[in-house]
Order: structure tokens, then sequence, then C-alpha cells
């Protein structure tokens, strides 16, 4: 009787020492994971186009850890609160990556949350802006000059920081060259549109740029969001600007009761484009995939 209560009592003893052992293993673990993770470059992006630029630009570089400030559904930021949570967020940043142009006008809130966070301002690299609109990425050229401008200056950033520049050369030269093979499909879209000829009236401003590299002649711009009331005069005189054939240019949530109403009653051609700020989950291919499937709709309206 007594041997077996012996027994049943190292048992016992055995058992908690596993358990024991398991604990401060696992524990150990996570306290390394966390601490391999605090010592990496953490660079925060703002929005979509933003983040795109950021993970093409840091894919495999374990130094680095990417993460997007706003949700991939938030759309641009011209209004844009940030959270609690995003305020969380930058302060244990390191850098911060926008699209500038005065599109995140949250920057100031941001850099006194982190007075230490670095901030890569990617309109410095855009060529030829349109006045007062800062939809620079919807010119595939000046999305291209803003991964540039931040390649440029994460390669300082990663010189003071010891980090290898080799990985971030390479993916610059790769993304790179996906965009230059995307302002081909472009030019092709453009000689398209010439033949074709007629205007277009756009229901977001930043289709802007967009039509200014495809040579289309804009008439008239009338910029929707969910806070915008269209009245009637409005709607009168898009469709004053309107000829039958003319394009109708609008995006996928705001715009579509007014561009069914202007094609409706004029005749217009009704071209649906993405303007790349609101997706269901960003991957590194998400511009490119969304830039090139636009540029098929416009070049299917061309061809009307």
């Amino acid at each position: 009787m007594k041997s077996k209560q012996t027994q049943k009592y190292c048992f016992v003893l055995l058992l908690s020492l596993v358990l024991i052992i398991l604990t401060v293993l696992i524990s150990y673990l996570s306290f390394q994971s966390e601490h391999q993770e605090s010592n990496k470059l953490k660079v925060v992006s703002s929005f979509v186009p933003m983040y795109t630029i950021a993970l093409n630009l840091c894919q495999d570089i374990p130094q680095v850890q990417v993460e997007n400030l706003s949700a991939p559904k938030t759309g641009c930021l011209h209004d844009y609160e940030p959270t609690p949570a995003d305020l969380k967020t930058i302060s244990t940043s390191d850098v911060f990556l926008i699209n500038g142009g005065g599109m995140e006008k949250f920057i100031d809130q941001a850099r006194k949350t982190n007075p230490s966070l670095m901030v890569i301002d990617s309109s410095k690299g855009v060529y030829d802006p349109i006045s007062d609109n800062a939809h620079y990425w919807l010119s595939v050229q000046a999305y291209k000059g803003q991964v540039q401008e931040v390649k440029n200056r994460l390669k300082k950033i990663f010189k003071e920081k010891d980090i290898p520049l080799q990985k971030l050369e390479e993916n610059y030269k790769s993304y790179s060259n996906k965009l230059e093979g995307l302002m081909e499909e472009e030019q092709k879209v453009a000689s398209a549109m010439k033949e074709r000829g007629g205007d277009a009236v756009i229901l977001q401003e930043s289709f802007a740029y967009l039509a200014r590299d495809l040579g289309v002649s804009v008439s008239g711009i009338c910029d929707l969001d969910e806070e915008r009331q269209v009245s009637a005069k409005e709607v009168s005189d898009m469709m004053g600007l309107l000829q039958e054939g003319d394009m109708v240019w609008a995006d996928p949530v705001y715009g579509q009761n007014m561009q069914k109403t202007l094609c409706d009653q004029t005749g217009g051609v009704s071209v649906t484009i993405d303007p790349v700020t609101m997706v269901d989950q960003v991957e590194p291919d998400t511009y490119l995939k969304v830039m090139k499937r636009n540029l098929s709709v416009i070049g299917k309206a061309g061809s009307k």
C-alpha cells in the first residue's frame, strides 16, 4: 500500500515538474519572439497605396516589420481621424510612410505622439503634380516616383540602422520593372483613346491623374464622396457637358447613381474605375492588379 502511494506521489511530482518546465519554455519563447519583434525597424504606412509600396520594398527583409495604420476599406484619408489604437501604433513605430500633399492631415498629431518618428513623405518624388490634387498614385508614373522617393529615404535609414541594402535595391528594381510594364500597357490604352476621341466627365477628382496620363480630355469634374449631396443643377450642368458616346468615370462606391443618370439621359458610356483605396485585403501586387483592371475597363470603353 505504501509502495503504491509512493509511486503515485512520484508520478504527480514528475507531472508537475514537466508542466513547470513547459510553462517556463513557452514563456521564454514568447519573450524571445517579442524581443526580436521590438528590435525590428517598424515601418507603418498610412493607407492602401502607401502600404503596397512598403510591402514591395521591404519584402523578405527580416530586420523590418511593416504595418498599415488604417483599415483596408477606409478609403482616402482627407478627413481621417486616428483612433487611440492608431496613435498607439504610431507611438511604437520608427518610420511613418505617408502620401503627403495634405492627405494625412493628422501628421502633426502623429509627430506629437512620437517625437522621434521618421516621416517619409512620398509626394516629394512626384513630378508635375496637379494643383490641389494629392491623389498622385492614380498616375502610374507619379506612383513610380513615390516608390523611388520611399526607396531613397529607406536606404538612408537602413544605413543608419546597419540594415543590409541589397534586398531593398533588389525589391525596388523588381517593383520598378513591373510598374514600367504597367506604363507600357497604359500607353496602348492611350493610343486607343486617341483614336476614339471624345471627352469624359469624372465623378471623383482623383481620376484626373489617370485621365491626364491617357490623354483623355476632361470636360467636367464633380467630386463625390459619402458626405457630398449633389444638387439638381449640378446634374443638369453635367448633362450639358456630355454628348452621346462621351465617357462618365465613376468609382464603385459613391458615383454609381449619378453615373447611371448621366449615361441614361445623354447616351454616355459608363466607366467604373477603382481608386485603389478600398480593398478587402492588401497584398504586394494589389496596386498592379487594380490598375491593370482599370486600364482594361477604360480600353474597352475606348473601343465603343
